[in-house]
């Protein structure tokens, strides 16, 4: 499945550069040559260089871009404008052109705003959507003057639905537009770009109505044309794959994270591959015909949105702070290179960026996060919501840290701080279990009838362990089978060190 023609057997240093992109939308030159970035909060789009990110130049679109995509000519980037009414604006990106980087043309949808575009891969076809009255209108736009042609308008129940984003099918015939806040039976459509007409809706499974699904992404693998499409939920976050033949669901998969945020898609452009990039999550890569992840990266814990370059030699990836990453294709998915000989840390490493934090559960979990898992790797040991705490009726409760591919640990010691509230929410009996792959778990140390301190104004004293241990896992979980008799459990703080 791997992306392999950009593939040079050497690694390039990855590189972070802040250009105050929150929240962007990211595009790449067919030559490979730039990346566009959508800029939100300036009313602006970037170009910066894809060797080196560094700035190029800025075009003001007149109101809040959401959304950026570029024409396979690379000639034109379009973007789609979040204000009312709704745009999409045309930016000239051909350095040859005397107006290079100035818009060109403003064309409006109306309705409160736009969130998405698409393009056709031989870009015959642009269609962009705008929101409200819900659930919004699909506007054609023709390349040539650009103007709009026609439109349709999707039926769709739920609260506020709003259009989110739109692609086209390997062959251009259909497009699919996402539906945020849908109900289930439309949580996607199907138009025929013949007729421009509704063919049909698709029902993604989702495990609540709140939220919903929001960016897509297209693959033509062996296993034929598929649509993937991220989404956020009330519940959860998730993934679900449909199968463009027969618009039907092929998988959905919850994430366990929770973040409050659409998981951003990108795929190779061999269609191989399917990239996620999303929040406390490494990336992850998926094989577009097994729909199996294959591999995962940790770059940071704010990742956001992302996009392949066209030789696949590179990804960029746009983070929820503003900074926008370059990461060498080959640093991840080069099974030749030998792998980086493991640097043992001192210190606490469960701090450390684009780690993965969960829980066997947790108190008021997923309507709020006020206790959730990442709580006790905050740092953070005062009182009340600073830690993880969970309902306790006797059955084993766990938390756990993944550490990613490639950057297993070799833990040798730990620190837990207990419970806030009452005394009898502590752990008194655990195992510190570790794991390769998520499933099979080794018990490296084993504690019962502890005393943990019980956390009354914050910065008691940690209860310190250690044991003797050669072998790094990916996985470090510890398992509570017993609490000192309260109704809930907590834990304020977790530390796991390699050396002290």
């Amino acid at each position: 499945p791997e992306p392999t023609d950009g593939l040079d057997g050497e690694i390039d240093p990855t590189i972070d550069a802040d250009h105050d992109a929150v929240f962007a939308a990211l595009a790449v030159t067919p030559d490979g040559a730039r990346v566009y970035a959508t800029r939100a909060f300036r009313d602006d789009i970037i170009a910066v260089s894809a060797d080196d990110l560094s700035f190029i130049a800025s075009v003001d679109v007149g109101g809040e871009p959401a959304d950026v995509e570029v024409s396979p000519d690379g000639l034109r980037a379009y973007v789609a404008v979040n204000t009312s009414p709704g745009r999409t604006v045309v930016v000239d990106i051909d350095p040859a052109s005397p107006t290079y980087h100035s818009v060109l043309h403003t064309l409006t949808l109306g309705g409160n705003g736009s969130l998405g575009l698409g393009i056709a891969t031989d870009g015959s076809r642009i269609l962009a959507v705008s929101q409200r009255p819900d659930p919004g209108t699909v506007f054609e736009i023709l390349p040539e003057g650009p103007s709009l042609a026609r439109t349709v308008t999707p039926s769709a129940a739920g609260t506020s639905p709003i259009l989110q984003d739109v692609v086209f099918s390997p062959d251009g015939t259909t497009a699919y537009t996402s539906i945020f806040q849908s109900a289930g039976s439309n949580n996607v459509v199907a138009i025929s770009m013949d007729s421009f007409s509704i063919e049909t809706a698709i029902d993604l499974m989702l495990p609540s109505m709140g939220g919903g699904p929001g960016n897509m992404a297209v693959t033509n693998s062996s296993a034929g044309p598929r649509l993937w499409v991220a989404n956020n939920s009330w519940e959860d976050d998730g993934l679900t794959v449909v199968d463009m033949d027969t618009n039907t669901v092929v998988v959905h998969e919850e994430l366990g994270t929770y973040a409050g945020r659409i998981p951003g898609l990108c795929a190779t452009p061999d269609g191989n591959t399917v990239l996620m990039a999303h929040e406390d999550m490494p990336i992850r890569f998926y094989d577009a015909s097994t729909l199996e992840v294959f591999h995962e990266h940790a770059e940071r814990t704010d990742h956001y949105s992302c996009v392949v370059s066209p030789d696949s030699a590179a990804f960029f990836v746009a983070t929820a702070s503003g900074s926008i990453i370059r990461i060498d294709m080959d640093r991840v998915l080069d099974s030749e290179s030998p792998p980086d000989e493991p640097v043992e840390t001192t210190g606490d490493v469960t701090g450390e960026s684009g780690l993965v934090y969960t829980a066997s559960e947790c108190l008021f979990c997923p309507g709020e996060d006020w206790y959730a898992p990442h709580k006790a790797f905050d740092d953070s040991t005062g009182t009340s919501a600073d830690g993880w705490y969970t309902p306790w009726t006797g059955a084993p409760q766990w938390i756990q840290v993944d550490f990613g591919a490639g950057n297993e640990k070799t833990i040798r010691h730990y620190g837990l701080m207990g419970a806030a509230f009452s005394p009898a929410y502590s752990a008194r009996d655990w195992q510190l279990q570790a794991s390769d792959d998520g499933l099979d778990w080794t018990v490296m140390h084993e504690v019962s009838d502890a005393a943990l301190a019980y956390v009354m104004w914050g910065g008691e004293p940690f209860s310190r362990y250690s044991f003797a241990n050669e072998s790094a896992f990916r996985f470090w979980r510890l398992h509570v089978t017993d609490n000192a008799g309260g109704g809930e459990m907590g834990i304020v703080e977790v530390e796991l060190f390699e050396n002290l």
